[in-house]
């Protein structure tokens, strides 16, 4: 347990030294829609349900999944260490 620990602290400070030396992020625009519902009396907001859409069944989603994926793995792909975590 405090192998993993150790593990989990290092990974996090590679993530923590990453992100402050790399510029922000650049995340695809996410479409927000009026859609809301009244719960016990108080009316829920909530943009972004059109997202729960299955990725099958929705052409908009899975574009937004693909967009998503793009910028993460991008990122996740320029860690430091990462070959040899995944190597492990």
């Amino acid at each position: 347990m405090r192998f993993t620990g150790w593990v989990g602290c290092v990974c996090l400070g590679m993530l923590a030294g990453n992100l402050m030396s790399e510029e922000a992020l650049q995340y695809p625009k996410t479409r927000k829609d009026g859609t809301a519902e009244t719960l016990h009396g108080r009316k829920v907001e909530d943009p972004y349900r059109w997202l729960e859409d299955d990725v099958r069944k929705s052409a908009e989603v899975k574009q937004w999944v693909a967009d998503e994926n793009k910028v993460t793995f991008g990122y996740l792909e320029k860690l430091p260490g990462r070959k040899q975590i995944q190597d492990r």
